[in-house]
């Protein structure tokens, strides 16, 4: 029997990667053959499992945190022919300036301004930057990618994304023509954005956002109300952030001569605005981030060729079913007639139920026992979850 395997992360537990592996080692010698798919959302993950699913090289290089901190993270290299060419059909084609080969740039945000790089009692959106990624993507520049991949998720940010245009060469002046780190807490006395030269950004490789999410920057939907308060913005400050927003997109379009409709893209609002902040300043793109991700992994031929499917992820709830890797990849095994097992630390019983009526190959099934605290569900995670894969794949009667 072949088993594929394709786990989201289990925040706070086990990596994507890491889930997969203890589930291999739990059924070895049990005569299945089991395939790994780790799945990212674009957050952690994204840059190492996308660079070693094509054979590629991670870079690590010194960069500052969400803190200004510095610390390592790592830029994938890639080479172009190395990638399926799904890949390519997930992409605007308008996008791409050469596909004459060369190497392409992997970077994930969560790397450089992760939410989990910032202990809780230090999260503060109005002092976390993006600088970091900037440093990350004026490096892969440099070395003369072909185009560049960043993973939108995970991040301890709203600044829109105005740390990496820092980063690259953009600047953020003071009344008194005096620079500025474009911190939130600096917002309201920047008066200017002065971005780099034309030819600059007119030479800039084709920049491509994954991104999952369809919020809006501004508004009830938007980057301040659905993303702050997770990454520590209070409900009192939301509508202030909300108004210095709004004044920093009125400076960023009027440097860059863009329209305040790209404000209102599906998606803008995505990762404290960041992608807003590199449509407008750097024309990058944004596309679908499981459909990237799948294309990437070849997940549609894994699915194909696996007689059942195992995923899940740290929390199964309501957010679940919005596009996340483990939903869509039951979606994508469901129409395949493959029986699926959707395993988490915690489901919602709405969601599970919900879930398994639209898709009838697939069961729900929570692996930490009802009288575990957080702590110790947490801590006996990479116990929990083999021994309930077992006992589905027993239920089978595959074993």
């Amino acid at each position: 029997m072949r088993v594929l395997l394709a786990f989201d992360k289990f925040k706070e537990a086990l990596t994507a990667s890491d889930a997969c592996r203890v589930v291999v080692r739990a059924l070895a010698g049990k005569g299945m053959d089991v395939v790994e798919r780790p799945l990212t959302d674009g957050g952690e993950g994204f840059c190492t499992l996308l660079t070693e699913a094509a054979g590629g090289e991670l870079d690590w290089q010194k960069t500052e945190g969400p803190l200004g901190e510095w610390h390592s993270a790592p830029v994938g290299w890639v080479q172009w022919n190395r990638l399926p060419a799904a890949v390519w059909q997930v992409l605007p084609r308008q996008a791409l300036k050469d596909e004459a080969g060369g190497r392409l740039a992997v970077i994930g945000m969560a790397e450089a301004a992760g939410l989990e790089q910032v202990a809780k009692g230090f999260r503060d959106p109005w002092r976390t930057t993006t600088l970091g990624v900037g440093r990350q993507l004026r490096q892969a520049i440099q070395a003369d990618a072909k185009a560049i991949f960043i993973g939108l998720g995970g991040s301890a940010t709203c600044d829109l994304g105005l740390g990496v245009l820092h980063g690259v060469g953009f600047r953020f002046l003071d009344a008194k023509g005096k620079a500025q780190l474009p911190l939130p807490c600096n917002w309201s006395g920047i008066v200017t954005i002065v971005p780099p030269q034309a030819s600059f950004r007119n030479a800039l490789p084709a920049i491509f956002l994954a991104c999952d999410v369809d919020n809006p920057l501004l508004g009830p939907r938007g980057a301040g109300p659905v993303f702050g308060p997770q990454k520590g913005l209070r409900q009192t400050e939301l509508s202030h952030w909300e108004a210095l927003a709004a004044k920093m997109a009125d400076l960023l379009e009027q440097a860059c001569g863009a329209s305040a409709s790209t404000r209102d893209l599906a998606g803008a609002g995505a990762a404290g605005g960041f992608a807003y902040g590199l449509t407008v300043g750097l024309a990058a793109k944004m596309v679908p981030g499981f459909d990237l991700v799948a294309s990437w992994l070849d997940l549609e031929t894994a699915v194909a060729s696996a007689d059942c499917v195992v995923t899940g992820e740290g929390r199964w709830d309501a957010g679940s079913l919005s596009g996340k890797g483990p939903y869509a990849v039951a979606v994508m095994a469901d129409r395949l007639c493959k029986p699926v097992g959707v395993f988490a630390g915690s489901v919602d019983k709405a969601a599970a139920e919900k879930v398994q009526k639209a898709l009838t190959q697939v069961s729900v099934h929570a692996i930490s026992p009802v009288d575990l605290s957080l702590e110790e569900a947490l801590r006996t995670t990479h116990r929990h979850l083999p021994e309930s894969v077992i006992d589905w794949l027993l239920r089978l009667n595959r074993v």
